[in-house]
Formats: C-alpha cells, sequence, structure tokens
C-alpha cells in the first residue's frame, strides 16, 4: 500500500510513525525489501485512516444534517402536490357529477 507524501507537518497526529519509517527506509537497506519495514507501514496506514476519520467527521455531519433538512423539505412539498392532486381529482369528479 502506497502512502500520500510522508511529511509530519502536514499529518500532526502520524508524524512519529512517519519519520521512523523513513528512518526505517534509509538504515534498512535490501531488508526493506524483505519486510524489515512492514510493522511501521501498516501503524502508519491504520494511523492515517484514523487521521482521515476525524478529519472527515464534521464535515459528514455537516452533511447529514444538510440532508436531512432537503428530505423534509421534500417529504412536505410532495405532501402539498399530492393535497393538490387529491383537491383537483376531486373537483374533477365534481364536476363530471354536475354534468350528467
Amino acid at each position: 500500500m502506497s502512502h500520500p507524501q510522508l511529511l509530519p507537518e502536514k499529518h500532526p497526529k502520524c508524524g512519529d510513525i512517519m519519520r521512523a519509517l523513513l528512518h526505517c527506509h534509509d538504515t534498512a537497506g535490501w531488508r526493506r525489501y524483505y519486510g524489515a519495514c512492514e510493522d511501521l507501514n501498516y501503524r502508519l496506514s491504520k494511523c492515517l485512516v484514523e487521521e482521515k476519520k476525524e478529519f472527515r467527521a464534521p464535515r459528514q455531519a455537516m452533511f447529514h444534517e444538510k440532508w436531512a433538512a432537503r428530505k423534509a423539505k421534500d417529504a412536505a412539498r410532495m405532501a402539498e402536490l399530492e393535497a393538490e392532486a387529491a383537491a383537483r381529482k376531486a373537483s374533477e369528479a365534481a364536476g363530471a357529477v354536475e354534468q350528467a
């Protein structure tokens, strides 16, 4: 799995793991190709996922609030349209009875 650029400044929560992974890549030499840094790589992946969840949570909550408001507005509009359709149908039925 690849990571974004390993810039600890951009990801303060995962900075220590990033530094350790970079150090491992610099010092492990050919052993890194055989899994010498895999534990750090896995921990960094987990850390970045958690960081993204925390970063995304406020935006996701805001979206859900907007979505719920729009859904309520749409439901009210549909009820209004259905009432208009029922009234129109009733008036057409009453007009048909008068003509007969």
